[in-house]
């Protein structure tokens, strides 16, 4: 079993950006922000949200800058190629199926935007087979960065889960249900100066279904190693998305009869 759902609730950061992809269908793009608190300390979030066709359609120009909205989503990844450097790139974005703006919550300037520090929510659930372990020891004890396959609907999509104070052992193949929040850090590449930004979900509750990989699903996890997204200009100055994040669209979420895949 795999799955993927965020919810979340949070201010619309600036003007949603309107494109299209293959087979001339609306994509509607913006971010989300919130503060949330989580062990005694507050944690900024700005995720990036998609949505297509009839729902991009209907919120295009509804949809504004610090409007407060509740959505529901599936987490999604996809591959592109750097423009600046060729180089392989990933994207995370939560894709909406289901969207409210909501009243009466005001939310405060922060970046050239707009973030909701009050009541935001931040909560994902994912189920999926483990494709990729690094354990790092740390101050408060063992970590596992995992890569998990929880794709649907024959996508292939691999999340980053940070488990902290990990008291069981995390092996590829394992089937793990884990809750938690998405968060990005950046990090800037030495070598390309590019901002980088890594998208996880930084786990709160994880439970094991497997105490052995099982050989079946180690054939069905493809393995992926965590890899970098370079952050869109728009994140990056808290401007507007360039092109470049653009590409991971079109790539990785049409099939070849230019179908979207749901």
């Amino acid at each position: 079993m795999q799955l993927s759902r965020a919810t979340l609730l949070g201010a619309v950061h600036s003007e949603p950006e309107v494109t299209y992809v293959k087979g001339g269908i609306t994509a509607l793009r913006f971010r989300l922000s919130g503060v949330l608190e989580h062990e005694g300390h507050k944690v900024t979030w700005n995720q990036s949200i998609e949505m297509f066709d009839s729902l991009a359609n209907l919120w295009a120009t509804r949809l504004k800058a610090g409007m407060v909205v509740y959505l529901e989503g599936s987490l999604i990844y996809s591959e592109y190629e750097s423009q600046a450097t060729k180089r392989k790139r990933t994207a995370v974005r939560v894709r909406a199926f289901n969207i409210e703006v909501l009243d009466g919550l005001k939310p405060a300037k922060w970046q050239k935007g707009y973030v909701l520090t009050e009541g935001a929510i931040n909560e994902v659930t994912l189920m999926g087979y483990v494709t990729f372990v690094k354990p790092v020891m740390s101050r408060n004890g063992l970590v596992n960065n995992v890569s998990l396959s929880v794709g649907q609907n024959n996508r292939k999509d691999f999340i980053q889960v940070t488990i902290w104070r990990s008291d069981k052992e995390v092996l590829k193949g394992h089937t793990l249900w884990v809750r938690g929040y998405i968060f990005t850090e950046y990090h800037e590449d030495p070598k390309t100066q590019e901002t980088i930004a890594y998208v996880k979900v930084n786990a709160t509750r994880v439970e094991h279904y497997n105490t052995k990989p099982s050989t079946v699903q180690i054939e069905i996890a493809e393995e992926v190693k965590p890899t970098p997204t370079v952050v869109d200009s728009f994140v990056a100055s808290m401007g507007s998305n360039d092109d470049d994040d653009d590409d991971s669209i079109s790539m990785v979420d049409l099939d070849e009869d230019g179908e979207l895949y749901v």
